[in-house]
């Protein structure tokens, strides 16, 4: 498959109960398509800072969201080469997450998170993805993804 590009727009409001968090995605090189996701969440200091006011040293995210796609994306990403392309739009992928993030000092954090993402909503684009070929044929849609990450602030 030829290499792409992406122009993203993200916006949240971080310090509401519910943090929403609504990201916008257009493909500029392989399908044109656009993506939409809206992600609802919520954190909860496990061990507050020392001062009033900072951040918490140790904190837990729980959070689901929604994307849905254009008839291009889901039709650049899910399509077979085999198979007639799925030609509508869609919800995409619905995911289920669960982030922490430990800042260890001052200037040093340590984020983690834990994902499970399906196409629940759309029997359409959950049966275009297990269909699939990419990388050989896969008879399921979902995924466990999970990531790690250091940071440092200076």
């Amino acid at each position: 498959e030829p290499d792409t590009q992406f122009v993203t727009f993200e916006a949240g409001l971080p310090d509401l109960w519910v943090e929403p968090v609504f990201v916008y995605e257009q493909d500029t090189m392989r399908d044109s398509g656009s993506y939409l996701n809206l992600e609802l969440g919520h954190t909860f200091a496990v061990i507050d800072g020392d001062a009033e006011g900072e951040e918490p040293v140790l904190a837990l995210k729980p959070s689901v969201s929604q994307g849905w796609g254009d008839c291009r994306r889901v039709r650049g990403y899910l399509s077979t080469r085999d198979e007639e392309p799925l030609n509508r739009a869609g919800l995409m992928d619905t995911r289920v997450q669960l982030s922490a993030e430990w800042r260890i000092c001052g200037n040093v954090t340590m984020s983690g998170y834990v994902a499970y993402s399906d196409y629940i909503f759309d029997r359409h684009t959950r049966e275009a993805a297990r269909r699939y070929e990419a990388t050989g044929k896969c008879d399921s849609s979902f995924n466990f993804i999970c990531g790690l990450a250091l940071s440092l602030s200076f």
